[in-house]
């Protein structure tokens, strides 16, 4: 058996060897665990650290096997208990060995392992066996047994025990030794017994022991202190240890503490309550003892040891209660520079003394005692003096059980003497309920001394009880209590905020909340004399202090001195009473607190019913309000009203005003009784009340004792009391005798529900009959109300008078009658209740009544203001107020306007603007033919002149500001003013004769139709009249009128596509009503598919056939047409505007252009009452154009693909903004006030760009000319990038050829370039760098995001609200629903989605571009992220998750940035519990909107579908993302509509992410900077390294094995 650490944990374990196995005993004891390594039959071993730089301890051993010794080295990393050492090394010696030993014999720190022979030699295996073998004698006669000891010098010495006697070696030769008188023996113990400095011999043998005395000798060695012994087990800074060192050392001696090994961290048991007894005079010093959990018990110091710890740590994380110093009547402590941290006790946690205890430099820190002394508790007889000492955060926390009580760092009790100079008391406190003494509490019935010297006293407490600094409890004036030259701040108490003093027994020590101490009668306590005991304050001050009652101290009993204290600093503050002291009663000519100063700022109360600013004492007297009054009351029945207040006084005549003191009430006599034993504070009246006080009849005496007088009798604590006269009387009506049986006491009680009493007797109360609910007595009977019906009055009458049955509020039936079954009210209406005409459901502002019972919503809200009444401006009697009123027009938005003044002149307007618009047309093709002509004879000023163009931009912000109009338009609850008003002023674009108030003057909206689409007719005409007029100049130029008819077309036509394809389309948009009949949204007065309708159809399909279809098609074919002569002037001149501003190889972009416009028109008139398909429509054709526009870049002048992506991100964000102002869930007013803001800086920063971007492009234009050429070829400009980036890796030969071949000047160029390149390439970070720190941004935004959706759980909208409908959750169909939920019940998404991730980490393994494809996973899954959690802030929507109804979550930011931690490390698939982290709550509820697991999802089948090529991967991955996220739309996890649009968004990334990557390698290829900015050219040059990965991703090809191919 060995004691051995097998495990590394600091407790000492046990090794035990049997004839078959070997097994370690782990501490605490459990069941022994066989070793694997080690063999059975150990005859001998030996354990020692034959490795120096661990704490594991090491086995040599010698088992049956001849000639050999066997060295086993412990396995500390192990986690399995069985592989605890390592497989056995063997070492062959000479003979079988007979005796083990180890230690450092030679001169290096390293254990040496000492062998013994049969042979009679000695061996030693330097260096734990390691080292070299030598033999160190040869030939003694029969060892019986090897001991090694150390020793003060360099080296050990080895004593080697024969059967003939004794020999030491050591390094430096052999030494003979005598031998004892009895036979040498194995077992033997060497020490310095007689004192003399040599080592004596004590051998042991089965009958005798004997004794070698040693001698000293010249030269000779001293033997050093033992530090490793076998009770250490290899653990030398444990407690087992310390005390078997502390045991093997003599008298006197000095134990220095090893210290725990660098990077061990675990304490060692301590004993639970079985202290490690001290019986010598001992030092240990300059080490630390940690105690595990298991117990904290250390010493017990017994009589007469004196025990002195220097340089010490004692430290616990054990919660078992246990003092970690017990110093025995008789025993002493000394602690020099020591800290004593952590420990709990019953008392005296840190120590418990009965002897004498000294202190120096010492520190006592957050000990606890659930009774006496905090740190230190001292008692019957002790003695302490401490010194330069510090007492923190010490605490006493359990309300006291015995007299012994109180100190939150000492507790003195029955002691001697205690004594402090310059200590330190801080946040100290005695918590609980009656505890006394903050700092230190001092109960002495017999002489005991304190005195406490120049120290400082700081934020001490007794929350619930005595004394916040000082608490002295004594019974005999020999007790002394001195403080001098100390001070006292930041105190707090119940009573007495910095002192209280008080006579044995005086105090309560057990009360409800903070009530007035109980005092006994003035008989039982004595009154203050000069002979009563004092607590004296000597040059100390007072700094703040806090009590309910005595704001700087307490005396009950003893006089407390504070005359040559400085109190005129001292800020004080009370509660209740007693601003700078509070007295018991009674009051004596002796002061109870005597003091020469005051405070110079007044006490402070801190509650309005405080009393006795300077001074004050319990209640001593008390007066009745009504005094003279006569009282009357029935028996049982409190005096009510008449009882009145009762007033106190204290000792020095203030008046009482305690909100926690309670009146006693009692009788003078024994007929009556009290019906309430106390009177307390009653708030409102700001006094005690007696309104519940009174008599009541006992058994026997009445009704005999009616009509008599008996006194009431209020009581004091003190026992001062007053009686006030009760005449009882009859029960009053509405009373009744609770019994007739007059054994019993009489009480006049109320009469319950059902009963009555009419008279004033002694009668109980007679019954009634009694209904429930609605119920209603009808001669006897019950009779209940119909369904939602409410009775309007409840008094017992006949069925005649009865009162009827009606409709509670919100409820109605058809017939509005009484005594009738009601139900709901309808959807869109107000039901009032009641019965009658008045209780018929009315409709609400918004809807109207289309039917009995039936509401329906109107189209334009504010045209019904509620009742089915139109507000003015629209029809009174049409369907949901639909048609505009006489006198009135409709505007673009659907409502209604009173018509102008003179509304025809606008009409003849309208006809001067059309024919204006061909004047300027007319103009312009003028102007255009001139240019044309120009370029045709290729004049040099002429040419330059013609470079001055339009800028394409004045047409972008025509088409941005006609979608404005269109938003404007949209039923997205734009906020107005000055939302609405300012996109409604951008209509201006849109041209509509609505802007004339054509209605006014031509009110069939067929004809105003035929207007709108004859109008671009008359300007056809008007402009072909002036062009017959210019057809001379035409002629001389060489260009027909059909050349500028074309260019009109093309010039102008995409400018007014949007709003001539809007007002061919309205015609189209019809809406059904709740009549069932269709109107057309744009005109609902107009029925559709009625006579009027049918008859403008054929002019309907022309105008969209000419309008809508025909001008995109005549785009496409003209430019296929002449798609091989674009440089042609006479092209140019047609269809100029067309391609102009297009790169060569985008000729054709214009009519991607118009079907995006065509769009934009379908989707704002056919959608526009379905507005989650508006948005999702306009969304995807304006983040559609964004892509495109990103990828191809159409445009020649390059700023013009900036500006339009830009307005395309505007509009992106201002239809986000409109679905936010539709939905209207915004928390709080300046939220709202924000997103105002917001979109309207949005509005304004696409009209900045549009203004830059024309001003820019005006220069350009003037400086660049506008001639047509072809764009070099991609394949060309490919090869060139090639060549120059790759220069620089050519061999000098080969490049020199290449450059003859160029030419010198290329030559030049491209080596400069390569060269920056070659430079730039050994600048770059490796691939792993990269990685790292994008990992970093990357945890960094999830922890953001998962902040943003920590801080959003505590929202009740989402819990408290119902779910939203969804037919992937309740499918319409059966069929649906039965093929989704098996899916549901049996296939786990997040397996899935694991199994996907654990292949994606499959393919990083082995991709060769693992980096690259790792930091693009991570920049997509943290944008998703980013963009997740903003838009879960922003928006609430209600969980499908049935466990988050009524869900409360702590709202706090602590608790949401734990959250947020946990949710990090799920996402992280780590368990947050490892951690200590929590969610508060089993299931997110909040976090919709965007899918988390479909962000995982994407991030996944981008790495896959990027890194493998297969030509079955993308139908695996397509069916394997819609089976997730259809797994992921479960009716408890998501809506559709968060997957959706997480796949749509994901996929947008990727598709803008690769497509810029590609260009910013492009052009490190080509050597150029990217021109899709610095920021973004920096930021892709970093994550795609395209120096390194000079190609995209390389793909995995993936084959299918032969037998699966198809």
């Amino acid at each position: 058996m060995a004691a051995v650490d097998a495990n590394a944990d600091g407790a000492v374990d046990l090794l035990i060897g049997g004839s078959l196995a070997t097994a370690v005993l782990v501490h605490p004891a459990n069941a022994p665990v066989l070793l694997d390594s080690l063999p059975g039959g150990i005859r001998l071993h030996i354990v020692g650290n034959f490795r120096a730089a661990t704490a594991a301890v090491d086995l040599a051993f010698a088992t049956a096997t001849p000639n050999t010794v066997y060295v086993a080295l412990a396995n500390p990393s192990s986690v399995a208990l069985q592989h605890a050492y390592l497989p056995p090394t063997a070492h062959v010696v000479s003979a079988n060995p007979v005796a083990l030993t180890a230690g450092q014999y030679d001169s290096n720190a390293l254990v040496d392992i000492v062998v013994a022979l049969d042979s009679g030699d000695v061996v030693v295996l330097a260096d734990g066996a390691t080292g070299a073998t030598s033999v160190l004698a040869n030939s003694l006669p029969s060892i019986v047994a090897l001991h090694l000891f150390a020793t003060e010098a360099d080296g050990g010495m080895l004593l080697v025990s024969t059967l003939t006697g004794y020999v030491w070696l050591s390094p430096l030769g052999r030494y003979p030794f005598d031998a004892p008188s009895a036979a040498a023996a194995a077992s033997l113990g060497i020490g310095d017994l007689s004192g003399n400095g040599a080592p004596d011999i004590i051998t042991a043998s089965p009958t005798a022991l004997a004794l070698s005395r040693g001698v000293l000798v010249l030269g000779a060695v001293d033997f050093a202190q033992p530090s490793h012994l076998p009770e250490c087990g290899g653990v030398p800074h444990s407690l087992v240890c310390i005390s078997a060192r502390a045991a093997a050392s003599p008298t006197g001696a000095t134990v220095t503490v090893a210290p725990p090994p660098p990077g061990h961290h675990h304490p060692s048991p301590c004993p639970v309550d079985a202290h490690h007894t001290i019986t010598r005079d001992m030092t240990l010093a300059g080490g630390i003892i940690l105690c595990g959990s298991h117990g904290s018990a250390i010493f017990r110091v017994a009589s007469p040891a004196h025990l002195t710890l220097r340089d010490m740590s004692l430290e616990t994380t054990s919660t078992t209660p246990a003092s970690a110093i017990v110093v025995d009547l008789g025993a002493s402590l000394s602690l020099t520079n020591t800290s004593i941290t952590g420990f709990s006790a019953h008392s005296g946690a840190a120590i418990a003394a009965s002897g004498t205890v000294s202190a120096d430099a010492s520190t006592f820190a957050s000990c606890t005692a659930q009774q006496f002394g905090g740190a230190v508790a001292l008692d019957h007889g002790a003695d302490a003096s401490f010194v330069d000492s510090a007492f923190v955060a010490n605490t006493v926390t359990d309300a006291p059980q015995s007299y012994a009580s109180g100190g939150g760092a000492i507790g003195v009790f029955e002691a001697g003497s205690l004594a402090c100079t310059h200590c330190t008391f801080d946040r100290n406190a005695a918590t609980g309920l009656g505890a006394a003494g903050g700092a230190i509490a001092v109960r002495a019935a017999t002489a005991t001394t304190v005195v406490i010297t120049d120290s400082t006293f700081t934020s001490n407490s007794a929350p619930e009880g005595y004394g916040g600094a000082l608490h002295v409890d004594l019974a005999s004036v020999s007790a002394t209590v001195l403080v001098l030259r100390s001070a006292f701040t930041d105190s707090s108490a119940v009573f007495g905020g910095t002192f209280a003093a008080a006579a044995t027994g005086a105090l309560s020590h057990s009360f409800p909340g903070h009530v007035a101490p109980v005092l006994p009668p003035p008989s039982s306590l004595a009154s203050l004399s000069p002979s009563s005991p004092i607590i004296a304050l000597a040059n100390s001050s007072i700094g703040s202090s806090a009590a309910r009652y005595g704001g700087i101290a307490l005396s009950c009993g003893v006089v407390v001195d504070l005359a040559s204290a400085n109190l005129t600093s001292a800020v004080a503050r009370y509660s209740q009473a007693g601003g700078v002291w509070y007295q018991c009663l009674p009051l004596s000519a002796t002061l109870a607190v005597r003091t020469a100063s005051l405070p110079a700022t007044d006490p402070i109360p801190t509650s309005p019913l405080a009393y006795g600013p300077i001074s004050a004492s319990p209640a001593a007297s008390l007066t009745w309000s009504r005094a003279g009054a006569a009282l009357v009351a029935p028996s049982g029945v409190g005096l009510g009203d008449d009882g009145g207040t009762i007033v106190l006084s204290d000792a020095f005549g203030q008046l009482v005003t305690d909100n926690a003191l309670t009146l006693s009430v009692g009788v003078a006599s024994s007929s009556v009784a009290a019906i309430d034993a106390s009177v307390s504070w009653d708030p409102i009246a700001n006094g005690y009340l007696l309104s519940s006080a009174g008599l009541q009849l006992v058994g026997g005496v009445w009704p005999a004792s009616v009509g008599h007088s008996f006194d009431l009798v209020i009581s004091l604590p003190s026992g001062a009391s007053i009686a006030l006269s009760v005449t009882i009387t009859n029960c009053p009506p509405g009373r009744g005798a609770s019994s007739t049986d007059t054994t019993r006491p009489l009480v006049c009680q109320l009469c319950p529900d059902g009963t009555e009493s009419n008279d004033a007797s002694l009668a109980p109360c007679s019954a009634i009959p009694t209904c429930s609910g609605t119920g209603f007595p009808i001669d006897g009977v019950c009779v209940l109300c119909p369904s939602n019906t409410i009775r309007v009055a409840a008094t017992n009458a006949s069925a005649s008078s009865a009162p009827p049955c009606v409709c509670a509020r919100g409820f109605w039936n058809a017939a509005n009658a009484a005594n009738t079954p009601c139900e709901a009210c309808p959807r869109g209406a107000i039901c009032p209740g009641g019965t009658g005409p008045s209780a018929s459901p009315y409709a609400r502002p918004g809807f109207y009544r289309v039917a009995s019972g039936a509401f329906a919503e109107c189209v334009v809200a504010d045209a019904c203001i509620g009742s089915s009444i139109c507000g003015p401006n629209y029809a009174p009697d049409s369907l949901l107020c639909k048609d505009c009123a006489t006198g009135a027009y409709r505007q673009q938005d659907g409502s209604c306007k009173s018509c102008p003044n003179a509304a025809s002149s606008l009409i003849a307007l309208l006809a001067a603007a059309v024919a204006l618009a061909a004047v300027a047309a007319a103009v312009c093709g003028v102007l255009a033919v001139r240019r044309f002509s120009n370029r045709a004879s290729g004049s040099g000023d002429d040419q330059a002149k013609s470079g001055l163009r339009t800028p394409h931009s004045l047409s972008l912000a025509i088409i941005f500001l006609q979608v404005l109009g269109i938003l404007a338009r949209a039923p997205l609850n734009w906020p107005q003013p000055p939302v609405k008003q300012v996109l409604e002023a951008a209509n201006v674009a849109n041209i509509d004769i609505t802007f004339f108030a054509a209605d006014c003057s031509v009110p069939s909206f067929a004809i105003r139709y035929v207007m709108a689409m004859l109008f671009p007719l008359v300007f056809a005409l008007i402009l072909l009249a002036l062009l017959l007029m210019a057809r001379a100049r035409l002629r001389a130029a060489q260009v027909s009128i059909g050349d500028v008819a074309a260019w009109a077309t093309s010039s102008f036509g995409p400018l007014v596509y949007i709003p001539l394809s809007r007002a061919a389309l309205i015609f189209f948009d019809c809406s059904r009503y709740p009549n069932g009949r269709w109107y057309l949204d744009a005109e609902p007065s107009l029925e559709c598919f009625a006579t009027t309708w049918l008859a403008t159809l054929p002019l309907a399909l022309v105008g969209v056939g000419v309008y809508v279809v025909a001008l995109p098609a005549f785009y496409s074919v003209a430019l296929h047409k002449w798609r091989h002569a674009l440089a042609s002037p006479l092209v140019q001149l047609r269809y100029g505007s067309l391609y102009s501003v297009f790169r060569h190889r985008h000729y054709y972009a214009g009519v991607p252009v118009m079907i995006k416009r065509l769009l934009i028109v379908v989707f704002s008139v056919f959608a526009s009452n379905a507005q989650s398909v508006l948005f999702s429509g306009l969304l995807a054709v304006f983040i559609t154009s964004m892509l495109l526009l990103s990828k191809h870049a159409p445009y020649r002048y390059h700023l013009l693909n900036t500006i339009e992506i830009t307005l395309d991100c505007c509009i992106v964000a201002l239809l986000v903004g409109g679905l936010l102002f539709w939905i209207d869930e915004f928390p709080n007013t300046a939220t709202f006030v924000i997103f105002v803001v917001i979109v309207l800086a949005v509005i304004a920063f696409a009209l900045l760009t549009l203004a830059i971007g024309f001003l820019r492009e005006l220069h350009h234009n003037a400086t660049v000319p506008s001639r047509i050429q072809p764009d070099l070829a991609d394949s060309d400009a490919d090869l060139l990038a090639i060549v120059s980036g790759r220069l620089s890796k050519l061999s000098s030969e080969a490049r020199s050829q290449l450059l003859t071949a160029i030419g010198a000047s290329v030559a030049s160029a491209t080596d400069e370039h390569s060269s920056t390149t070659s430079v730039a390439l050994h600048l770059e970070p490796l691939p792993t760098s990269r990685t790292l720190a994008v990992f970093a941004c990357h945890l960094c935004i999830v922890y953001l995001h998962s902040l943003l959706l920590a801080m959003n759980e505590a929202r009740p909208a989402c819990a408290t609200t119902p779910p939203l409908a969804d037919w992937i959750h309740q499918p319409p169909i059966p069929v649906l629903a039965s093929l989704t939920a098996p899916l549901y019940r049996h296939i786990d998404p997040d397996k899935l989605l694991m199994l996907m991730t654990w292949v994606v980490i499959a393919v990083f393994v082995v991709h060769p571009d693992r980096f690259l494809l790792l930091r693009r996973l991570l920049v997509l899954h943290a944008t998703l992220s980013l963009i997740r959690g903003v838009l879960i802030s922003l928006t609430t929507l209600p969980s499908p998750h049935p466990g988050c109804r009524g869900r409360v979550v702590d709202d706090s930011f602590a608790r949401a940035a734990e959250r947020a931690a946990a949710l990090t490390l799920r996402i992280m698939e780590i368990p947050p519990q490892l951690l200590g982290l929590r969610y508060g709550y089993e299931q997110t509820c909040c976090d919709l909107i965007i899918s988390g697991h479909t962000c995982v999802l994407s991030a996944n089948v981008m790495v896959l579908d990027t890194a493998l090529s297969a030509r079955w991967l993308r139908p695996v991955l397509a069916g394997a993302t819609a089976l997730i996220a259809l797994l992921l739309i479960y009716p408890t996890r998501h809506y559709s509509i968060d997957v959706i649009i997480t796949l749509y968004l994901a996929a947008s990334l990727v598709f803008i992410y690769i497509t810029l990557a590609a260009k910013v390698r492009t052009c490190v290829r080509r050597g150029a900077h990217c021109r899709c900015g610095p920021w973004i050219h920096a930021a892709l040059s970093f994550l795609e390294q395209p120096e390194v990965f000079a190609t995209p991703p390389a793909r995995l090809r993936l084959s299918l094995p032969r037998q699966l191919r198809l």
